[in-house]
């Protein structure tokens, strides 16, 4: 059994312990029975991979930095060895009705289901949406309200490839996405009360665009909040003015400080 250990994998400090201990264990997961396999045995790494390894790695961009080999002792199946199963989930085409410049390099872009279409699925503070493009997939976390459902929000940042061709959507375009999905966030944290792990109040801590999945926490906030937004300027802060509104609007107190690493002379009356 071999593969291919390429750049982006960054996995090479790892690999290096084989250099110390070659024996392995491998474990490979059916989502669709709840099987597994595991097999163990002895690995090595060859450091100098042959030329052909290195015209496969050419065809996908990627260059092969080492490929592991490893020499399989053992076999053990275990019989829905997994506490569950996975179903693929299908996709569904959503319309672009609202594209809103959040900041600099930050737009938000608002999903809605096509006419005669079925409504859209509810979702929970804190979860993403895949997002299907040019045969890549990449998940936004959603950025809007809970309780509104007629549109789904993400709010994207220019920085990639799908990131890219997002950008450049118009209003009226399809977008393939996935259902929302995903647990982050404090929903599933212990009420208040007797118990010692109980929580009472909640700190949501980002940086940059990695706000995004607090706003729909702050929408969804039920305990007293802190907001905790590192953020380089003004230019770059995306939902100040939304927050002001969200707190405003809250049944809990929710209060907003915001960290500007390199802040402009007009952004010090902001904060």
């Amino acid at each position: 059994l071999s593969f291919d250990n390429y750049n982006g994998n960054q996995m090479y400090s790892t690999l290096g312990n084989i250099t110390k201990d070659p024996r392995v264990g491998l474990t490979f997961f059916d989502w669709s029975t709840g099987d597994l396999l595991q097999l163990s045995g002895i690995a090595s790494i060859d450091f100098t991979p042959a030329a052909e390894q290195q015209d496969k790695g050419r065809s996908t961009g990627e260059r092969v930095m080492q490929v592991v080999h490893i020499r399989v002792d053992s076999v053990v199946k275990v019989a829905q060895g997994i506490p569950g199963t996975w179903k693929k989930a299908r996709s569904r085409p959503l319309v672009i009705s609202r594209k809103v410049d959040e900041s600099e390099g930050v737009v938000s872009f608002y999903l809605e289901a096509p006419p005669s279409a079925p409504s859209l699925a509810p979702f929970k503070a804190g979860q993403h949406m895949p997002v299907l493009i040019d045969g890549l997939n990449r998940s936004y976390s959603l950025s809007g309200n809970p309780s509104c459902a007629e549109s789904y929000r993400i709010s994207v940042k220019k920085i990639g490839q799908v990131s890219s061709v997002l950008h450049g959507l118009k209003v009226g375009e399809v977008v393939e996405c996935l259902p929302p999905a995903g647990s982050f966030g404090p929903a599933s944290l212990k009420a208040s009360g007797d118990d010692s792990e109980a929580v009472d109040a909640v700190v949501l801590v980002a940086a940059g665009v990695g706000i995004t999945p607090m706003v729909s926490m702050a929408y969804a906030a039920n305990k007293p909040t802190a907001v905790v937004h590192a953020v380089r300027n003004a230019k770059q802060w995306p939902f100040h003015d939304e927050f002001k509104s969200i707190s405003a609007q809250a049944g809990v107190p929710i209060e907003l400080r915001a960290f500007l690493s390199r802040p402009e002379e007009e952004d010090l009356n902001l904060v």
